[in-house]
């Protein structure tokens, strides 16, 4: 069984993984919230893994037009989250 690290850099690819990370919060709570809102949008929204990756990196409308792996690096784990009920709820 892969740890969340691991499930999330196959997700995102160990680039973007690792620059979120940078910030050296708490990186096992970051890992998670990757791993929650991935889940979010490509399970549960049925959106698929392509769709869930561009979401991370692409300026979002409920953050203030910042991307959601900016977002988490910054600490605003619970607002990334929110963004992506409210975004798939809306159909953005």
């Amino acid at each position: 069984m892969k740890t969340g690290l691991e499930l999330a850099t196959d997700r995102l690819g160990p680039s973007l993984v690792a620059w979120i990370l940078e910030a050296e919060q708490d990186s096992d709570r970051l890992v998670d919230y990757i791993n929650m809102v991935f889940d979010e949008i490509s399970i549960n929204q049925e959106e698929g893994d392509d769709t869930a990756r561009a979401w991370f990196t692409g300026k979002n409308l409920y953050l203030g037009f910042m991307a959601p792996a900016e977002g988490l690096k910054l600490g605003k784990f619970q607002e990334v989250l929110d963004a992506a009920y409210r975004g798939f709820e809306m159909g953005i």
